[in-house]
């Protein structure tokens, strides 16, 4: 995987087979991921802007925090873990 976005043109091509065949997921943003902050809620992410995901180190961060992510100079802990973070990304862009 590249983790380069999808050109404009693929872009609107799988989101008109999605809506023939009726999946909402196709046609949705390709370049946002919800991950799972510390309590539980959904944070959506740009995932063209993730620069880095490591692991949590222990005590630093919430409780159930098992990768941060690293957005400009922003870094977020997420309950997915590094593996799980890193895929979801990769499969929206991040250039990671």
């Amino acid at each position: 995987m590249s983790g380069r976005p999808l050109p404009a043109e693929t872009k609107g091509y799988v989101a008109s087979i999605g809506k023939i065949l009726g999946d909402k997921i196709a046609v949705g943003d390709f370049e946002t991921v919800a991950l799972t902050k510390p309590d539980g809620d959904k944070v959506t992410v740009d995932a063209s802007k993730v620069s880095a995901v490591r692991p949590a180190a222990p005590g630093i961060y919430a409780e159930g925090v098992q990768a941060v992510i690293t957005i400009g100079d922003l870094n977020r802990g997420v309950r997915e873990s590094v593996a799980q973070a890193t895929a979801l990304l990769r499969a929206h862009g991040a250039p990671i």
